[in-house]
């Protein structure tokens, strides 16, 4: 498996002045351990001066409405003001939510430059996957609560969607499977591709909280369903790898092998992350790794090209969960 980052393009929030737990800083220490440890880590690759494949409008137009891609396109004010936005930084009385502005050392707009990159970036992982038949790592992206209407949930835009049918178009891909372990459920990428027979997406997910506030779907304004969908309930998680296994089986049953498989590894399951609107899946260290091991096993059987975007994992524990995943790819 070869791994690829981009070493200044990663979304270190508290640079922004955003007061989020980053998953910039990990992701840092994640990809020098790599680099470093050539005996136990795939191989991996830094894309700072690498522009093979290079992210148009019309890659992002095949997923997003035009009037959401004229601002992130758009001029300072109109990007500042879409981050505001995705991050639900500004309360309804104006006054700043989670947000230092004057402690910022980036400004606002230059989150959605980092987010095109990071898109650019998940397109070229996928690319090289599918080119050499084989899998690849993306340290980034994974930003699957962008919906076709615009940004949400710290997703400035959909970048799983917009790789996938930019494969379609210049790959020669026809069909694609995501599979989602991010804590929250991929209600962006169900949105987008809920009338895309091509795109075939599982989530497993917490049963409630964010996203899904009102934790049932027939009240829910925001539940888009998956094709298929897995609810994790608070207490639950000794049942967690058994439904995982059950729907992925679900998958082989009721769709056709796909061309290629995208796989959107949160590590906020984690028992240990710091993000508060994960709390209601607590996964262990050991569960987390079964996880990952019961689901690149699965794919793997598949014989398919396949790659992974990192997505949700915040605050420095969580990169104990990537560590331990490519040490066992290594290893395997």
């Amino acid at each position: 498996m070869d791994v690829f980052y981009h070493k200044n393009n990663y979304l270190d929030l508290n640079q922004f002045g955003i007061q989020i737990p980053s998953q910039g800083p990990q992701f840092q220490r994640i990809a020098q351990i790599l680099e470093t440890d050539k005996k136990h880590s795939p191989s991996i690759h830094d894309l700072e001066h690498d522009l093979s494949v290079v992210i148009q409008p019309e890659d992002v137009l095949r997923v997003h409405q035009q009037s959401y891609v004229d601002l992130l396109y758009g001029n300072e004010t109109q990007k500042s003001d879409l981050v505001k936005a995705c991050y639900e930084l500004i309360k309804q009385d104006g006054s700043y939510h989670r947000y230092k502005p004057e402690s910022a050392q980036l400004s606002l707009e230059t989150l959605v430059s980092r987010a095109l990159s990071q898109t650019q970036g998940l397109m070229y992982s996928l690319k090289h996957a599918i080119d050499n038949s084989g899998s690849t790592y993306y340290l980034g992206g994974g930003f699957h609560h962008a919906m076709d209407f615009g940004g949400r949930g710290f997703c400035i835009l959909n970048d799983i969607v917009v790789a996938l049918r930019w494969a379609q178009t210049t790959l020669g891909i026809q069909t694609a499977w995501v599979i989602d372990v991010d804590a929250h459920k991929g209600d962006g990428t169900a949105q987008i591709t809920q009338h895309d027979g091509t795109i075939i997406s599982l989530s497993i997910h917490m049963g409630d909280g964010w996203p899904l506030d009102h934790g049932d779907p027939e009240t829910d304004p925001w539940f888009v369903a998956s094709n298929i969908d897995i609810p994790i309930y608070s207490g639950e998680e000794s049942q967690y790898l058994g439904k995982l296994k059950e729907g992925l089986s679900q998958m082989l049953s009721k769709y056709k092998k796909p061309d290629v498989v995208l796989i959107v590894q949160g590590a906020d399951p984690y028992e240990h992350d710091a993000l508060d609107s994960a709390s209601k899946l607590n996964l262990s260290l050991e569960l987390m790794l079964q996880r990952d091991a019961c689901l690149h096993e699965f794919i793997e059987q598949l014989s398919v090209p396949f790659c992974y975007c990192s997505s949700g994992g915040y605050g420095p524990q969580s990169a104990n969960v990537y560590l331990n995943f490519f040490k066992q790819v290594k290893q395997t």
